[in-house]
């Protein structure tokens, strides 16, 4: 089993290096697909997708379907990449938000905005975050069209999705809407952490039963 995995906007390296040993702990081929979100800055939607599914088959030519496991910010591209020639048989979304920036996120936004004005010290560091959260400010805005193509579509993707219990940011009402389809699973972490990767290590064993159980139907077919 391989997963590939897009992560939250500010997931750092140590806990990535923290959640890839976890998952293979438990013979799980792991692989963070976007070091810094900076990188998608100024690019078109299309234009992102080509590279993230790029890097996807270059790592899955030759391999069985892999396991697409998304956190946060990153659940946002994970929506757009529905092509079935990726050989994605599973997506995961952790702690997905899929809703309008929140009035708690638009004051850190402008936070960090003045910090990186009055600190032109901080100015490389502050630039790069800006960068990030201006990748994050444009993947929220291609949500809503995403997810009502998502949820009209004939065949609904095999999907499981993990949110921790206290997370106020994640949008109840969207995994209501997504739930209600059979391809569609849905799990409640008794944690209140916007990760349940980082707290709870059942979140690896949810996530390979479930993808387990897809291809055990794919091979059945």
């Amino acid at each position: 089993m391989r997963v590939v995995y897009l992560k939250g906007l500010s997931t750092n390296e140590e806990e990535i290096d923290f959640i890839k040993k976890n998952f293979e702990s438990e013979g799980i081929y792991f692989t963070n697909l976007v070091e810094d979100y900076s990188e998608f800055f100024g690019k078109s939607k299309e234009e992102i997708c080509k590279i993230i599914e790029q890097r996807i088959f270059n790592l899955t030519w030759l391999s069985d379907p892999v396991t697409l496991v998304c956190h946060s910010m990153g659940c946002n591209y994970g929506l757009l990449l529905l092509d079935p020639s990726l050989q994605i048989s599973n997506t995961v979304f952790i702690s997905p938000e899929f809703k309008k920036i929140t009035k708690e996120e638009r004051d850190q936004i402008v936070e960090s905005s003045n910090a990186i004005t009055k600190e032109p010290s901080q100015m490389k560091f502050g630039v790069n975050k800006l960068m990030n959260i201006y990748a994050f400010i444009q993947s929220s805005k291609w949500v809503d069209k995403a997810l009502a193509n998502y949820l009209n579509s004939n065949k609904i993707n095999p999907t499981t999705i993990l949110y921790s219990k206290g997370d106020k940011y994640v949008s109840r009402e969207v995994i209501n809407m997504m739930s209600v389809y059979d391809n569609v699973k849905t799990y409640e972490i008794d944690t209140n952490n916007h990760n349940p990767l980082l707290e709870d290590t059942s979140c690896i064993d949810i996530i390979k039963q479930e993808t387990e159980k897809v291809d055990h139907k794919l091979h059945s077919l």
